[in-house]
């Protein structure tokens, strides 16, 4: 209850700014990226959603590709985009993105696409990851 309120302050002070572009609907759990989902009420998740939809009118969205079908909820009442966290990461590039995304489908078509680098570049390479595989997405 406190966070929506939050959320609505925030969307009173900054909805109508014209520089204010893209508004990250957060999750709860670490960072706002639904560390620990499995903690919280779908219908909480609902709800929170539904702050945002109603309190953003004039900012784009983005939700949390691991919850894809908040957005798909949420972008029956809005344009709602997609976030994804952990960009270059193996398990998310291979396992969590594809069904996220598979059951967003063309959403990304009208609204907007975020990604999150995981770590950086040097700690890719340090890790052994293929970049020019992270980056074209060869095996997906």
């Amino acid at each position: 209850e406190l966070f929506s309120e939050a959320v609505k302050k925030l969307g009173e002070a900054f909805d109508s700014e014209p520089t204010f572009e893209t508004m990250d609907i957060s999750l709860p759990g670490a960072w706002g990226e639904g560390h620990k989902l499995e903690l919280y009420p779908e219908e909480d998740l609902e709800k929170l959603f539904d702050v945002y939809t109603s309190t953003f009118k004039n900012t784009r969205l983005i939700g949390q590709v691991f919850k894809p079908e908040l957005i798909l909820r949420a972008s029956k009442i809005c344009h709602v985009g997609i976030r994804g966290d952990g960009f270059g990461e193996p398990k998310h590039i291979y396992e969590r993105y594809p069904v996220a995304f598979e059951t967003v489908g063309d959403l990304w078509k009208t609204a907007p696409v975020s990604f999150e680098a995981f770590w950086w570049l040097g700690e890719w390479k340090r890790q052994r990851w293929d970049i020019d595989e992270i980056i074209y997405c060869h095996e997906m």
